[in-house]
């Protein structure tokens, strides 16, 4: 029989030194056979794709320490191999299986704020003819940041 699976997400602005952090992106790739994908969140948009393999994309502006937090609940289904001699074809594990590590892929920004807390003191520029804006902008991205459950 067909096997039902849930996966919730939950998103705040943890240690963002009290900054808001912005173009927060999560992308959860689902297994090959998945279907009847259900998906709620009361934050932000999503979307479900299925061009190669089914995925959900979740999308938020941003979040504030003093927000609660956001939560992405997704629900499908996984369709049970075939028993052999039925003449339906077999479905093998193939990358994004219910049979691989399931993961979820974020993108984020904070900015005013450096992670590894290195700041500049000063900047001196040599050879230039026009005067340097007064002042430094930190901008943390999360670049490709992969989460493993």
């Amino acid at each position: 029989s067909d096997q039902s699976h849930t996966i919730e997400i939950s998103a705040d602005a943890g240690q963002s030194g009290n900054k808001l952090v912005e173009k927060i992106q999560v992308r959860v790739p689902l297994p090959a056979q998945a279907y009847n994908i259900r998906v709620q969140c009361k934050a932000g948009t999503h979307a479900v794709s299925n061009v190669r393999l089914p995925q959900v994309e979740w999308s938020l502006k941003s979040l504030s320490p003093a927000d609660r937090g956001a939560r992405l609940t997704i629900q499908y289904q996984v369709r049970a191999p075939s028993a052999a001699g039925t003449g339906a074809p077999q479905l093998s594990p193939s990358p994004g299986s219910s049979q691989s590590a399931l993961a979820a892929f974020v993108d984020f920004e904070v900015a005013g704020y450096s992670v590894s807390s290195i700041k500049v003191d000063s900047l001196k520029m040599l050879v230039e003819s026009y005067k340097l804006f007064k002042g430094v902008r930190y901008v943390t991205k999360a670049g490709s940041f992969q989460l493993r459950f």
